[in-house]
């Protein structure tokens, strides 16, 4: 098994990291899209025409390794 690192920024705000220990990078890019469905509600909720929303997946060593994210943008 191996430590994953779970880093939630919400604009220019960041939450506490979380770790989970799991077999390989695709478990920590499935958990990754899991905790991004569990919050979908409040990241919607909360975006702004400026705003952004992002969970960063990274290794033991502090490397990242997947990022999902989620931005508002207003094109006019």
């Amino acid at each position: 098994m191996q430590k994953y690192s779970f880093t939630v920024r919400n604009g220019g705000l960041q939450q506490p990291d979380t770790t989970s220990l799991l077999p390989n990078a695709v478990a920590a890019q499935k958990l990754a899209l899991t905790m991004c469905a569990d919050l979908s509600r409040d990241i919607v909720t909360h975006l702004t025409d400026t705003t952004g929303w992002q969970v960063t997946v990274s290794d033991e060593t502090g490397r990242p390794i997947y990022r999902l994210s989620v931005v508002a943008e207003s094109l006019e």
